[in-house]
Formats: C-alpha cells, structure tokens, sequence
C-alpha cells in the first residue's frame, strides 16, 4: 500500500501540485530511496547495497535533481494526532498551495482521548481526516489495513476495512489492491466505493524491484 501512495503522491507533484505524505511506518530517507528508485528504474536492492556501477549514476543523477525540484514534501515528525495534522496541513496550504496529503496509514494515527477503544479512535481519526479535507478543499489519501481473518491474497472487502464501520461511511472512496500470490507482478484492484463516479475493477502490473506500479497496457 505504501508502494502505491508513494507512486500516486510523487505523480502529483510532478503534475506541479503539492503533495505531502505523512508516514508514520518508514523515515524520510528510506521514502526518498524507493522515489529514486522508481523514478530512476534502478533496482532498490542495488541502492541499498551500494554495488552501483557508472550506468546507474547515469540513471540516478537527473532522476536526483527531478524529484528535488518537485513540490513533494514529508513530514520528518509525522502528526500522530488530528489536530497536530490539521496545522501541519493548514501549513503546508498556506505556504505551498497544499493539493493532496497522504497519511500512511490510519491506524497509526492516536484519538486525542486515550480512554477511548480502538474502534472509538479510529472513527474519531477518519472523522478528523474527513474533516481536514472539507475545510481545506484538498484530497486526503488514507491508507488502512485490513481486518482478515482468512486468505490476505483473496478479494477485499469493504466489511474487513480494520477496527471501524466509519471508514467506509466517511471516505468518498475506497481504493482496494492485493496480488493472489506474494510474488505476483499482476495487482488486482478495484474501486469499491465512489461517491462520484463508477465503481469496478482494474488490474495494474508491479515492477516490485523498484516499487513501481504501471498500467499493463503500456498506457
């Protein structure tokens, strides 16, 4: 999930419009390798272990000085609370013309009353994110695990969204991806819910070696 946030985000930015993701599973540098990776088609495995030869500095260099150039921000201190992430947000709109924030993932993030339950917290978290996007006219992406019982390769659905009815009432949307088998190439996908538009299924290709996500026609 955080191969195809990171796909979607730095494609925002490169349509100059400013994307910020907020990770509160990976560092900076690690979210900033995988971008280099994929915009730069070089292999993460070959970055991370340093064995890169005069072809990859090649690829690398240019790649480097795109993805510095775009509007793409990170929160090196992600706010795990909604209204640390509403003025981180409110921020980033005020100085950069904020269009998209990323929050990697939900579950993560802390209600403002700790005696709340799990199931509490999280709707007062998608309420919060829901919130954050009305009032400051951007697109919230949130990422969310699954509460699965069974097969993780099967078909999603909208009932195993973790921890919280609310997800499904308060999102506009719902994105679901998973690969019948670990090593897949082929993603399986669908849009499960669309307050705007058409709902169905779409598949896309997963170059995993350098988390990139493509359209298996080549389009």
């Amino acid at each position: 999930k955080t191969a195809l946030a990171l796909n979607i985000a730095t494609n925002v930015a490169k349509a100059d419009n400013a994307a910020m993701f907020c990770s509160h599973e990976m560092v900076v540098p690690e979210l900033m390798s995988r971008i280099l990776s994929n915009d730069a088609r070089v292999p993460g495995v070959v970055m991370e272990t340093g064995r890169l030869d005069e072809v990859h500095y090649a690829k690398l260099m240019p790649s480097g000085a795109r993805i510095g150039a775009l509007p793409l921000f990170f929160a090196s201190n992600p706010p795990r609370t909604i209204p640390a992430l509403m003025a981180e947000a409110q921020n980033m709109k005020r100085k950069h013309g904020l269009k998209l924030l990323v929050v990697d993932y939900l579950q993560l993030m802390d209600a403002t009353e700790t005696k709340k339950n799990r199931e509490q917290a999280v709707s007062e978290v998608s309420r919060g994110l829901k919130r954050i996007a009305m009032e400051l006219g951007i697109c919230v992406l949130a990422l969310s695990q699954l509460n699965r019982q069974s097969d993780r390769n099967s078909e999603p659905q909208l009932s195993e969204l973790r921890e919280s009815g609310a997800l499904e009432q308060d999102a506009n949307s719902v994105l679901m991806i998973w690969a019948e088998r670990d090593d897949a190439s082929e993603v399986c996908g669908k849009v499960a819910k669309n307050r705007s538009g058409q709902v169905g299924a779409f598949s896309l290709t997963f170059r995993r070696a350098i988390q990139r996500f493509e359209n298996p026609n080549g389009l």
